[in-house]
């Protein structure tokens, strides 16, 4: 018994904190921007946040990847941003 409380008790903390982290992720879709797909707690910049690239580079590859629409939309952790072709 003592467990099933014990994990309880550490879970719902770590839900909360999923779902805070995540509640703006449906943004550009309710908006009907093209974005990228984000990653619970990182949003987009899970790379750059574990300094794996430079942002100026990971920039640069969804500029690219995106080249054919006018702008996409982008989550920094998660507050959405907005990235201009």
């Amino acid at each position: 018994m003592f467990e099933f409380i014990l994990i309880a008790f550490m879970s719902v903390p770590a839900l909360g904190l999923y779902f805070y982290f995540i509640r703006n992720f449906k943004f550009w879709k309710n908006l009907g921007v093209p974005y990228v797909k984000p990653v619970p707690f990182f949003g987009n910049l899970k790379d750059c946040v574990l300094q794996r690239v430079y942002i100026g580079k990971y920039l640069k590859k969804i500029y690219d990847e995106h080249n054919d629409k006018p702008y996409v939309g982008i989550f920094s952790l998660d507050n959405h941003e907005f990235v201009v072709s």
